[in-house]
């Protein structure tokens, strides 16, 4: 005789008299566990002059297959993009419209003599960019700014 019980995360199941806890799959996370399937089969006792024995009946517990939620999917990133004119602009607000086009490979260079290294973006101004404007390249290429402090 095969009996299928269905039980929730930290439930229990009752067959033939018999009490099973039932703790299959219990996940760390907060999404829905999926109760499991549990299939006992109990062989019947046949009467003879012998001292009967109390056998266990045999549980075979069958994991549920978890739910994987759908990874979202990512937005297309264009196959080329056209810089835009970046030159007078500060260098700030020039990489976050770059950033705006997928183009996140911006190194700044320096144009004044005084300050040799651009530390913080938004305290230059852009006074030449590669790529030129116009210019199509790819998203994932290198872009240089160059630009001079502002005072």
């Amino acid at each position: 005789m095969t009996r299928k019980v269905g039980c929730l995360v930290a439930g229990a199941a009752a067959v033939g008299g018999l009490l099973f806890g039932c703790t299959a799959g219990v996940a760390a996370s907060k999404a829905p566990v999926p109760a499991a399937t549990v299939t006992v089969t109990a062989t019947p006792q046949v009467a003879a002059a012998v001292p009967q024995q109390t056998r266990q009946p045999s549980v075979k517990a069958v994991p549920a297959a978890p739910s994987v939620p759908a990874a979202p999917s990512k937005p297309a990133v264009p196959v080329t993009v056209q810089m835009p004119s970046l030159i007078g602009k500060n260098g700030a607000v020039a990489q976050d419209r770059l950033e705006s086009l997928g183009v996140t490979d911006v190194t700044f260079g320096s144009a004044d003599p005084n300050a040799s290294v651009v530390l913080l973006p938004q305290n230059w101004k852009v006074v030449k960019q590669s790529p030129a404007p116009g210019a199509r390249m790819k998203p994932g290429g290198a872009v240089v700014l160059t630009c001079v402090k502002l005072a």
